[in-house]
């Protein structure tokens, strides 16, 4: 049996109405509505708002996707749409499973906006809570193949810039994530009283990575590190303690992993490996390195140490993490024999080819527009997928 109830797959418009992956789950919760937020108290780029009131006028408006806004809810976390996922987690693992048995729960935050009850706001000093490090010249030596400026700073940047509100943003985002860590609180206490606790599999992990102020940006979507790595847990019933492992891996490698620890018949034609060895022994040898792929044409190859990142266009990007792990310095100019190794090996697993983009579909383009998706029906996505 498999249960869902919360956002798992990105939800897409299509001339059927809004595709969430309900296909997935024998039984699927779609998760309910938004909290209400205290717009007196809203911080907003979209709607130029400060604190509830009008900003000065910006020349950052509203650039597209989900709007950069933080600020508390009304009312207590019990009222949330998150935590009211979680507590229907938390009763079904009270429940008497005679099958085995996947549950799937889908939290939103930290996505934007950072719409949380005041207590998770509560938990950092606005006058002491600062955002990392950020250099104003971060961009400068990641240059196209003529030598132009490849990036420049994102329109969410230059208004929390504009109107000092880079520790004020990185605040939000922290009791965000203090607000889902709340929640997975309510699933783990109701995982540790029910009876499948000694025989259960748990996996945390998020879908992206987010930046918060590096590279001079915000949100994710691109190439380099703070975007492209994400959270990942797993605990297995036979685990008496934490152990961290340094070893890269890769979310299709997700599902192979479970097949092997469930004892399922193993499937030949699947991209990822399985990555249940490092689970028995965190710090054996791992010569696997990590592609990610971000829009096509573009794609980030991480080693243990190195990160290289090719273009579209042919501009190029390589770091030593081991010195430079906030990713500051560009080496793909220097000439060390040890750059220059790492840099060939790494673009030496870039992909020859890559999948093409999935258009929209004519007699769902009017659907699109009006739901603001790009349409992409179940049968063209797992097209897409066995392309991948």
């Amino acid at each position: 049996m498999s249960t869902s109830r919360g956002k798992i797959f990105h939800a897409h418009a299509t001339a059927n109405g809004r595709e969430r992956g309900q296909w997935a789950f024998d039984v699927y919760h779609s998760g309910g509505s938004g909290s209400r937020v205290d717009m007196s108290e809203v911080y907003s780029r979209d709607k130029n708002l400060i604190n509830g009131e009008p900003g000065p006028k910006s020349q950052h408006p509203r650039s597209g996707g989900s709007e950069f806004a933080w600020g508390p809810t009304k009312g207590g976390k019990e009222e949330t749409r998150d935590y009211q996922t979680a507590q229907w987690a938390a009763a079904q693992l009270q429940k008497q499973h005679d099958k085995p048995f996947f549950l799937a729960v889908g939290l939103s935050k930290p996505h934007l906006p950072f719409y949380v009850p005041q207590e998770f706001f509560d938990l950092y000093d606005p006058v002491t809570t600062r955002a990392n490090e950020i250099r104003e010249d971060d961009l400068n030596d990641i240059r196209t193949p003529d030598g132009k400026t490849k990036v420049r700073p994102s329109a969410d940047y230059l208004w929390l810039k504009e109107n000092n509100l880079i520790d004020t943003a990185a605040r939000a985002y922290l009791a965000a994530c203090s607000y889902a860590d709340a929640c997975l609180g309510v699933i783990f206490d109701a995982l540790e009283k029910s009876p499948h606790y000694d025989n259960t599999i748990v996996v945390l992990w998020g879908d992206h990575g987010w930046h918060l102020g590096e590279k001079l940006r915000y949100r994710k979507a691109t190439g380099w590190h703070e975007s492209t790595r994400m959270p990942l847990i797993v605990r297995l019933p036979n685990m008496t303690g934490r152990r961290d492992c340094q070893r890269l891996v890769n979310l299709i490698d997700l599902y192979p992993t479970l097949v092997e620890l469930c004892d399922l018949p193993k499937q030949s034609s699947l991209d990822g490996r399985s990555f249940a060895p490092l689970l028995s022994n965190p710090d054996r040898v791992w010569n696997h390195p990590s592609t990610t792929i971000f829009g096509r044409g573009n794609a980030s190859i991480h080693s243990d140490r190195w990160h290289y990142i090719r273009h579209g266009d042919g501009t190029e990007e390589l770091y030593d993490l081991a010195a430079d792990p906030m990713e500051w310095t560009n080496l793909i100019q220097q000439s060390s024999a040890e750059s220059a190794a790492a840099r060939n090996t790494l673009a030496a697993i870039v992909p020859t080819t890559f999948a093409p983009v999935v258009p929209a579909n004519a007699a769902n383009t009017k659907a699109n527009k009006r739901k603001g998706g790009l349409d992409q029906t179940i049968k063209a996505r797992r097209k897409l997928e066995n392309l991948k």
